[in-house]
């Protein structure tokens, strides 16, 4: 998460393989494999996209000339389903979503939460080992996190801002900023938070991370600091204090 501008749908694209990172490497841990997805060939990373990754995108990415049922069923026809069994397919995963009867109606004739419904469909009716979902609202966040958490899908969550209802979901966040340096922050099930913070972003923008720190000890109940650079020459571990709130 993070605000406008720090890379955020920069990384969910390198983690898909829609772009290629400048170094370092990128594995995806798939029910039956792992991936390395940077030493794939382009068109073996579209069919890594089309045949395992769903994708729900912020503006939806949706066909406005096709039906909400065509837009679900489509990622099944360009794997070859025929197109009767991906439209039954598909409308099963409509009604899971609460959208049974609204099949035929085309996305403008949906709710903003109806169209982002269709997407969250679409993203799964290939059983997707992985989704990457780009959200700028509570909304969004709880909408797509609570029902692909029902299926125990791995979500790759874009979050626009420091979203609490993000936090309250996610086993691990990363903020991002547009100085190009990164929080990353584990959420253990104990309670305990891990925030490795970096020193260089404190000393830039002190409110920015002190607005961080509050938000997150909001919720908490018991958090560990840790900071560091992101530039080893820089970066001093700072590695102790528990912080505790009642």
């Amino acid at each position: 998460m993070g605000p406008s501008g720090s890379g955020k749908t920069t990384l969910l694209h390198c983690l898909s393989g829609i772009l290629s990172a400048d170094s370092g490497s990128i594995e995806l841990n798939l029910p039956r494999r792992t991936v390395n997805v940077e030493s794939l060939t382009t068109g073996d990373r579209a069919g890594l996209r089309r045949e395992s990754l769903g994708f729900v995108f912020q503006q939806g990415m949706l066909v406005l000339e096709l039906t909400a049922v065509e837009n679900t069923a489509l990622p099944l026809m360009l794997n070859g389903t025929p197109k009767d069994e991906a439209i039954r397919h598909a409308a099963q995963w409509l009604s899971s979503m609460g959208l049974a009867g609204m099949e035929e109606r085309r996305i403008g004739q949906l709710s903003g939460g109806q169209a982002q419904r269709v997407a969250i469909a679409r993203s799964q009716v290939i059983d997707s080992a992985i989704v990457f979902a780009t959200v700028a609202c509570s909304v969004g966040v709880n909408q797509a996190a609570a029902i692909l958490d029902r299926r125990g899908v791995e979500v790759g969550l874009d979050v626009v801002g420091m979203d609490l209802a993000a936090q309250d979901r996610a086993r691990r966040i990363t903020v991002l900023s547009p100085m190009r340096f990164a929080m990353a922050i584990g959420i253990i099930a104990t309670g305990l938070l891990l925030i490795p913070l970096m020193g260089m972003a404190l000393l830039a923008r002190p409110v920015a991370v002190i607005t961080i720190v509050g938000t997150i000890l909001l919720g908490a109940g018991v958090v560990r600091l840790g900071l560091w650079s992101t530039r080893p020459l820089l970066g001093r571990v700072l590695d102790d204090g528990l912080a505790r709130t009642e």
